[in-house]
């Protein structure tokens, strides 16, 4: 291989290659590329990889997310009870849903924390497919445990309102 390092555009210095490797060999087999050609195939698998880690990093993240929601909306609709007994022996509405939310934050912290331990554990094996982000970035590591307390605040809020408005006489009915 021959590298030759020029001034100006590329395309216009090929054609001047061209004729002169020409006239020292005719038969000689020629392919030009640009460094930017050669960086780019090298850099194919490696930009392969990184493009099925983040799509599979979404997908994680999102199924995470949905279940959160769904398993918390899930415990405190099988508290249903518990709560139409609260209401009935006077707690308030805001009070219920306080009790709901505290309790779905402190799991949710739990779960961030161990997550925040595993990411930190395994960034090192993945440190050869970073560029231009360090393995432990805290902008990255922040919005993401934001995003799961955020989702993990509404997937409690939303069923805890829900069930703080039902009349506790219905409730004790059943």
């Amino acid at each position: 291989g021959l590298l030759i390092r020029g001034h100006g555009e590329s395309k216009q210095l090929a054609p001047s290659v061209r004729n002169a490797l020409e006239r020292l060999d005719p038969h000689l087999p020629l392919n030009m590329e640009t460094m930017d050609q050669v960086i780019s195939r090298a850099m194919q698998s490696r930009r392969f990889i990184s493009v099925l880690l983040t799509v599979f990093s979404i997908v994680a993240l999102a199924l995470s997310l949905i279940g959160i929601f769904g398993i918390t909306a899930y415990s405190v609709s099988q508290r249903q009870h518990e709560i139409g007994i609260r209401m009935a022996l006077g707690a308030q509405a805001a009070g219920v849903i306080g009790m709901i939310l505290k309790r779905g934050i402190r799991l949710t912290l739990t779960g961030v924390a161990i997550g925040l331990l595993g990411a930190f554990a395994f960034t090192r094996i993945l440190t050869s497919l970073l560029y231009n982000l360090s393995p432990t970035d805290p902008a990255t590591y922040f919005v993401v445990s934001f995003l799961f307390l955020g989702v993990s605040v509404l997937a409690c809020y939303l069923p805890a309102r829900r069930a703080a408005k039902t009349d506790p006489m219905i409730t004790l009915r059943c």
